[in-house]
């Protein structure tokens, strides 16, 4: 299975897989330019290709500029992950995350953090912990994850989260 960078340089050509049957929506032209922004701050997208038949993505940017309520500096950021219909089950997810893994490797991050969620749209513990992913901080209903790669300090809800 290909697997296809989306950068700020082909976004326009290759989608984002959201909105995909929607290009000319306000929706889609509004998250076009959101995107765009955010390829600027070393946002990643890595798309399977739809036409070897795989649906699916990743979406991934380094801690400090997560737009989720947590600090994790240092680390890669999955903001999410998503595998549709027929392709799941298909081990196509673990292949997008090796993707975020090696790419934090390269860049040098500390790891790889990302939140979990039961009966939500965020994908459960069970994938994160079958990949060496530990459970850091918890705000019900959500749970913090992490891969480390050196005994850096844990990554952590943010103090407005735990107000809120």
């Amino acid at each position: 299975m290909n697997i296809i960078e989306v950068n700020k340089e082909n976004v326009s050509e290759k989608g984002f897989f959201c909105y995909m049957s929607k290009r000319k929506s306000e929706g889609y032209q509004r998250k076009m330019q959101w995107l765009k922004d955010r390829f600027n701050e070393d946002m990643k997208i890595k798309m399977l290709d739809l036409k070897q038949g795989g649906r699916g993505f990743i979406e991934y940017v380094p801690g400090e500029y997560s737009w989720r309520a947590v600090n994790a500096k240092g680390y890669m950021f999955i903001h999410c992950i998503w595998i549709v219909g027929r392709s799941k089950g298909k081990g196509y997810a673990t292949l997008l995350l090796n993707e975020c893994l090696k790419d934090a490797e390269k860049l040098g991050m500390k790891g790889v953090a990302v939140l979990t969620g039961e009966g939500n749209w965020l994908v459960r513990k069970k994938f994160f912990s079958k990949h060496g992913f530990e459970s850091v901080d918890k705000y019900p209903p959500f749970e913090l994850m992490v891969k480390k790669f050196d005994s850096a300090p844990s990554p952590s809800f943010s103090e407005i989260s735990k107000k809120s």
